[in-house]
């Protein structure tokens, strides 16, 4: 029973189900595992969060994947597919932040 306590993080030795009882016991389990799928959610939503932070590199990677499939698919030549890959990062390398087009209008 305390093993099980301490796991669940909800604590042991202030309230103890009576041994007598098979529904304090059952009503316990319960809360243990109640308490344990809410503490295990919050934490999965968090690291959810705290992952998606930063997206910009992963669009940045699957585009260039895209744009490496895309080559491939057309059969271009090596020097040309090395020349576009390069211009591609360098545009990424030089992106601003706000829309260029509606700045210069």
């Amino acid at each position: 029973f305390c093993f099980r306590i301490l796991g669940t993080t909800i604590g042991y030795g202030d309230m103890t189900p009576s041994s007598h009882s098979a529904q304090e016991t059952g009503i316990t389990i319960m809360v243990e595992i109640l308490g344990t799928t809410i503490f295990a959610y919050v934490v999965g939503c968090l690291v959810s969060i705290i992952t998606n932070l930063s997206m910009g590199p992963k669009i940045r990677k699957q585009n260039l994947l895209y744009l490496n499939h895309y080559l491939r698919d057309f059969t271009c030549t090596l020097p040309f597919r090395r020349s576009l890959r390069l211009h591609y990062l360098f545009r990424q390398r030089i992106r601003s932040v706000f829309d260029e087009t509606s700045l210069l209008n």
